[in-house]
């Protein structure tokens, strides 16, 4: 069995590892890193990245639909090929595994394929490696959750959906969030007949209710079928189609649906299956690695010292890539930091030197079309902390010039202020997810509605719209 000794041991390699292996091996760090598939991670192989390929595409045909009689025809003379867009993200990324090792390699990292596995708080076994390290970062992240019904094997996860090889004639989401509604209106812009199921009440818990109720509203006038209160209980395959049966409603009566595909979109569980967490005593559990502010991993006796986790294996943060970039790019600063002191106890300087890790502020998009974007409270959270201090600005965006030079007949914003400071906006409407970053940046920076109002904007544009939200 091969021995080796780093100073930092990686395990995983998206992008919340990127930055430690990069930062601590390019300054010199003796830096190792595994990862039990190809280098690269979720994001950019098979998740957020991949799915712009098709998204774009989607917003195009999208927008034809919208103006169709104002310059255009109808989407159907509007050729598209499924697999060409296919192949378009294939050349992005097929290259993404050998670029990422190439980077580790050129930054001096120690590269590893195989499952890791701790020994003990110092050690963990790839393969035949035995490899010590002085700090171990946990960045795994997660996959799709199993169904756990009856012929759960005949539903597809987000990773095979963005590889098929055409489209289908209809389609069955299981799940109501991110996933799910971007799939589903990609689909529904190729004209494919598709159905969208949700266990609770509600689509997209996290986002404002009355925006997700435009979005649902929005989707109805598409074709779309949303079932809420729906819980599947067996998928059954019959020919070439398959039988997705539920119960539905508070009556809990059976129903089904017949698809060309379903797809399981009902959320994500953290990568720890076999990882032996139990020999360094760090519970586990389908949320996540428990964390505390300085992202060391929460044990049975304690806070782990030398094991970090970042990334969506963290039980407490929002499974965003930014917010995997944050955690990364702060552990590496920690651990530079750790290592570059020998004069005491490295641990010693948490709390005094090293401070624990403040989230900026995060916006979310989900990529419909249009898209519905967040930032801050919504408006039931901002009751709950301001009472009623908090005033609200909301209303349609349907008839200004911006929402008619594309055709949309549905644009919804709503503004959340305390007094003169902005805590929450959230917009429904064409090219939201570039405008909530102007909300964010108001938020993160303490730019009061006041100076918001006041500042000069590149008109006309999406962005200076905000102005007349405020």
């Amino acid at each position: 069995m091969e021995q080796f000794s780093f100073e930092v041991f990686v395990i995983g390699t998206g992008t919340a590892a990127y930055h430690i292996v990069s930062t601590l091996a390019g300054s010199g760090y003796s830096v190792g890193v595994v990862d039990m598939r190809e280098y690269g991670g979720t994001c950019a192989l098979r998740g957020c990245q991949a799915k712009k390929f098709f998204v774009t595409h989607a917003e195009i045909r999208a927008l034809v639909r919208s103006l169709r009689g104002k310059g255009f025809g109808s989407t159907e003379s509007l050729h598209s090929s499924w697999k060409q867009i296919l192949d378009f993200k294939n050349s992005f990324t097929d290259y993404v595994p050998k670029s990422t090792e190439n980077s580790f390699v050129e930054a001096g990292a120690t590269l590893f394929h195989g499952h890791a596995r701790f020994l003990d708080s110092r050690t963990v076994e790839v393969g035949d490696a035995r490899i010590t390290s002085k700090y171990f970062v946990i960045a795994t992240g997660s996959r799709p959750a199993s169904l756990n019904i009856k012929g759960q094997e005949y539903a597809i996860d987000s990773e095979a959906f963005l590889s098929m090889e055409s489209e289908p004639s209809s389609c069955v989401f299981i799940g109501g969030g991110y996933i799910a509604y971007e799939f589903a209106y990609l689909l529904s812009s190729f004209d494919v007949n598709v159905s969208i199921l949700q266990r609770s009440k509600r689509m997209l818990r996290q986002f404002d209710e009355e925006m997700v109720g435009h979005l649902v509203e929005h989707g109805r006038e598409l074709g779309l079928q949303q079932h809420v209160m729906s819980v599947p209980t067996s998928i059954e395959q019959r020919g070439k189609h398959y039988v997705l049966n539920f119960d539905s409603g508070i009556e809990r009566k059976s129903a089904s649906i017949t698809a060309d595909r379903i797809v399981n979109a009902s959320g994500r569980v953290a990568n720890t299956d076999d990882l032996g967490l139990e020999h360094i005593g760090i519970p586990v559990s389908q949320s996540g690695i428990e964390v505390d502010p300085y992202l060391r991993c929460i044990a049975d006796a304690g806070v782990h010292n030398t094991v970090f986790a970042i990334g969506d294996v963290v039980a407490s943060s929002p499974q965003l890539a930014p917010v995997a970039d944050v955690q990364g790019s702060y552990i590496a600063s920690l651990l530079e930091r750790l290592l570059a002191t020998a004069y005491r106890k490295p641990e010693s300087l948490l709390g005094d030197e090293i401070k624990p890790l403040v989230y900026p502020i995060i916006p979310s998009v989900v990529f419909t079309h249009p898209q519905l974007a967040m930032v801050g409270l919504t408006e039931q959270k901002a009751r709950e902390r301001y009472g009623n201090e908090v005033t609200i600005r909301s209303g349609s965006t349907a008839s200004w010039p911006s929402s008619k030079r594309v055709g949309e007949t549905h644009g919804w914003y709503k503004m959340l202020y305390y007094h003169d400071e902005l805590v929450g906006a959230h917009l429904f409407r064409h090219e939201a997810g570039e405008s909530i970053n102007v909300c964010a940046l108001a938020i993160g920076q303490n730019i009061t509605r006041t100076q918001l109002k006041s500042a000069i904007w590149a008109y006309p544009t999406m962005g200076s719209d905000i102005k007349y939200m405020l």
